[in-house]
């Protein structure tokens, strides 16, 4: 209680060493400026499915990708890619 951190903060994993990532709630404020305006970074589960299926059919030609995945930029596809997590198989 009384904690705010911002988005970054969460994303980086930078929380006070005596909480967990579960002491926090999301809470998302309204801000009349921009919450008509889509983020460059707001990706659904299904758009970041399709980012994922269309690299493994086309490689890294990222026009392709951006076209496979519908309503990104190739910019946006590359980004988002680098910032999912790489799991070791």
């Amino acid at each position: 209680p009384g904690v705010y951190l911002s988005p970054l903060a969460i994303s980086t994993g930078m929380i006070p060493l005596h909480m967990a990532a579960s002491d926090f709630r999301k809470k998302v404020l309204s801000d009349p400026l921009t919450a008509s305006k889509p983020s460059f970074d707001d990706w659904t589960e299904e758009e970041t499915n399709r980012l994922v299926d269309a690299i493994q059919r086309c490689g890294d030609d990222w026009d392709v990708v951006a076209q496979c995945v519908g309503g990104k930029t190739m910019q946006q596809c590359v980004l988002h890619f680098a910032r999912l997590p790489i799991a070791d198989r």
